[in-house]
């Protein structure tokens, strides 16, 4: 099951982390703080030098790891995987750890899991349109993870493996910024 693509230090590390948050079980909890982990180190301005100096120098590497740990109040669990990672020098490939878990957790459980993000929580009926939606065009079965984050102001931000649809306000106003500043906005 060489769910990654092609890179076997990934699927070790992957298939421990999933072996130990099933044994305590702690699959949902681990699932919503790597893709937490995912978005914090995706909002750091030079992320991929921060990763790559964070892999080479081991004083970086602890910084950043106490910095994940304490933003994202991370469980033990987690904390001693990304522990692992630094002491290995493997905090480079952290994004690709998050997407590996998610698609390994897909292929044993069969679902197909989106990471839902709304201004506001939503409802049941809501939630059931749009899982209806979403298994019309993907098929299986469908599990959301729904987040709740008001600085998006409204709409919604749909996060599928690594693909996201962002239709929330906030990234409409920066779209109309941009378009007046005469500059290109991708989020």
């Amino acid at each position: 099951m060489d769910y990654t693509g092609n890179n076997s230090v990934v699927d070790k590390y992957v298939r421990a982390l999933y072996e130990v948050a099933k044994e305590k079980n702690l699959l949902q909890q681990v699932s919503d703080q790597l893709q937490m982990i995912k978005e914090c180190i995706a909002a750091m301005k030079g992320s991929e030098e921060l990763l790559k100096r964070a892999s080479m120098i081991r004083n970086s590497g602890a910084e950043f790891v106490g910095i994940l740990k304490t933003k994202l109040n991370l469980l033990p669990e987690l904390s001693n995987f990304l522990d692992l990672l630094r002491l290995n020098k493997r905090i480079q490939l952290i994004c690709e750890f998050c997407e590996g878990f998610k698609k390994y957790q897909e292929e044993l459980d069969g679902k197909k899991y989106f990471f839902i993000s709304t201004a506001r929580a939503m409802d049941k009926k809501s939630q059931d349109e749009l899982r209806d939606r979403l298994q019309s065009v993907f098929g299986g079965k469908i599990e959301l993870v729904l987040r709740e984050d008001p600085s998006i102001l409204g709409g919604i931000i749909i996060r599928y493996r690594s693909k996201m649809l962002d239709y929330s306000v906030r990234s409409r106003i920066m779209r109309l910024h941009s378009a007046i500043k005469g500059e290109s906005y991708e989020n």
